[in-house]
């Protein structure tokens, strides 16, 4: 641990944000930054950690400050989350599209603007968006999980479930995935095949409560109401 009077290294304030004390890694990093301003590093981590504390308009700052020592993708795609956590959207995209020119290779920049384009309302972009990302990054959990609600919210709900399955194929621990997979089989009334998903959320630790009689049905998760409607008991 780090004291008040004991000299801070990158290892603990690394800790510091790798455990949550944003607080205590803030101050650190700003202490290993008095003794060199040259390091890139430094300053993005300290961007990391002024956003994940909720000052995103200093952690703009500091990715600003990274990327003028050292242009990264990483520092750049940094920036663009912080921009767009203060809603400017217009500069958000600009830093994801950047940072995909930098390491095309790289799949955050690349979904993070369709997130960007999403926020803004422009539902279509944002569509379009995953639908040329997901071509490129097939295996990516989020993008299969967001498309699957854009192809709910355009009624075809074959394809939406496809890709809740597939997002789950990925990783069976996915919870948004496996969630709104249950809700979208509930909706279309077969909630019978959702008792394999509830079951599977009961087996990561939530606390799934059901009650199902003559083609009615109520579920609760982590004691919160969660779906009820009518289901086909054939």
């Amino acid at each position: 641990m780090t004291g008040l009077f004991s000299k801070p290294t990158k290892e603990s304030a690394s800790w510091a944000l790798i455990s949550g004390d944003f607080e205590g890694a803030i101050k650190q990093y700003r202490r290993l930054i008095k003794g060199d301003a040259h390091d890139h590093e430094l300053f993005n981590d300290l961007g990391v950690a002024l956003l994940e504390s909720g000052q995103p308009a200093e952690a703009v700052q500091a990715f600003s400050t990274a990327n003028s020592l050292d242009e990264t993708a990483i520092h750049t795609n940094n920036l663009g989350r912080a921009h767009l956590r203060m809603g400017a959207h217009a500069a958000a995209r600009e830093a994801f599209e950047r940072a995909s020119a930098l390491d095309p290779d790289d799949p955050q920049p690349g979904y993070n603007l369709t997130v960007c384009l999403r926020e803004q309302g422009d539902m279509e972009a944002s569509f379009n968006a995953l639908l040329a990302f997901s071509e490129r990054h097939r295996d990516h959990v989020a993008a299969h999980g967001d498309l699957a609600l854009h192809y709910q919210d355009r009624q075809d709900m074959d394809v939406a479930v496809s890709h809740c399955e597939r997002a789950l194929a990925l990783d069976a621990g996915y919870v948004p995935a496996r969630l709104n997979l249950i809700r979208m089989l509930c909706d279309a009334g077969r909630y019978p095949d959702s008792l394999p998903h509830l079951e599977a959320m009961a087996e990561q630790g939530a606390e799934v409560v059901v009650a199902a009689k003559d083609g009615q049905a109520q579920i609760s998760i982590d004691g919160r109401p969660f779906w009820q409607g009518t289901y086909a008991t054939e």
